[in-house]
């Protein structure tokens, strides 16, 4: 009896990465990637022995029918992801890259309350054209958030009432300067005297000098508030590779009078989709951060092993007179603002539009 031993995903090459498989390294050592790795004392069980002797061409007969020592099977472990879900994300994802001819991208999907993460896909597009999972970029790619990161700036000031949603402020002519440095609107004739709220519906940059006026004297108050918000250390996933978030601090090799100006509208600081993700299902979540989860339970058959309830990292990383106020501006960039054009006539949607230079 020869026995062969086959992988085999139910769901194909999606959400490879995150549910993991084995590879070998350049120095032809296992490697376990994904959920495979971050759980193998559950999945690997343990190896059976049976007595074996060699005999012509080097092939191999068991002296005996049975095993010296039976092998026990490895634990079942049962991740957050919903199928069907995942299967949306992956392919939603798939179309909207190759509309765009885009390099590579992420999509993850968290259950509000229990942090629980539903779908994620990572793809990445081959030189003929073509996308598969190369990479979990929504787990350990860092990058500056750009525009979404005026969330947290919006935030911050709101929790230390230096503005308020309906203060007025003058963009100007579309283009902010600080020093020698300049800050320019998508709009380049910009938008004239207008609310706050109005402000970060249409993303305008003006919260850069308006964040730079209230912590220009005291950086370290901005910085405390983001380290309230939890944007300062990893979200201690399962997973491995999370990376820290990086943030600009006084007394570093890049910082200056700009510093504020520019971490305010997402520059100078970098964060994993996921840290970005995780704070505005926070807002969502009326102020609880919950802890990425991706993994519910291990079984042994139908015997629970271990269960793994949701972790909330923080109860209220602000008031809850800001997390409305915010509500409130997020629904408006759906609805009147710059992803106006995602509107649905179903159901209320709330977010917001980022790019990065």
């Amino acid at each position: 009896i020869n026995e062969h031993y086959k992988r085999q995903s139910h769901l194909g090459k999606i959400a490879e990465r995150t549910i993991g498989y084995e590879k070998v390294d350049e120095l032809g050592n296992y490697m376990r990637i994904g959920l495979e790795g971050a759980y193998s004392e559950y999945l690997s069980g343990k190896s059976g022995s049976r007595l074996m002797q060699k005999i012509a061409d080097g092939q191999w007969k068991p002296i005996r029918s049975y095993y010296e020592r039976e092998p026990v099977q490895g634990y079942d472990v049962h991740t957050t992801i919903d199928t069907q879900i995942q299967d949306a994300v992956h392919h939603e994802l798939l179309y909207q890259l190759e509309k765009y001819e885009a390099d590579h991208g992420t999509m993850i999907v968290m259950e509000t309350k229990s942090g629980k993460v539903k779908g994620i896909s990572n793809l990445a597009r081959t030189s003929k054209g073509k996308y598969y999972e190369k990479l979990n970029y929504g787990i350990w790619e860092s990058q500056e958030p750009g525009s979404t990161f005026k969330l947290m700036s919006l935030i911050a000031a709101l929790e230390d009432g230096a503005v308020s949603p309906k203060d007025s402020v003058d963009t100007g002519n579309g283009v902010l300067k600080f020093y020698n440095e300049e800050v320019k609107d998508s709009n380049k004739r910009g938008y004239g005297v207008i609310t706050v709220s109005k402000a970060f519906e249409v993303s305008s940059n003006v919260i850069a000098p308006t964040i730079h006026d209230v912590y220009k004297s005291n950086p370290n108050q901005f910085l405390s508030r983001l380290e309230k918000f939890g944007l300062t250390k990893p979200l201690g996933i399962s997973l491995s590779g999370e990376p820290s978030p990086k943030v600009s601090r006084p007394g570093s090799k890049i910082w200056s009078g700009i510093s504020i100006p520019y971490m305010s509208i997402g520059y100078e600081l970098e964060q994993t989709p996921l840290q970005t993700l995780n704070l505005y299902n926070s807002v969502a979540n009326n102020g609880r951060m919950m802890q990425p989860q991706f993994v519910q339970e291990v079984r042994n058959g139908s015997k629970v092993v271990r269960s793994f309830p949701p972790v909330a990292l923080d109860e209220k990383i602000c008031s809850i007179s800001t997390i409305n106020k915010v509500k409130s501006c997020l629904v408006g960039v759906m609805e009147d603002g710059t992803g106006k054009d995602l509107k649905s006539v179903e159901f209320k949607i709330a977010g917001k539009t980022g790019t990065v230079k």
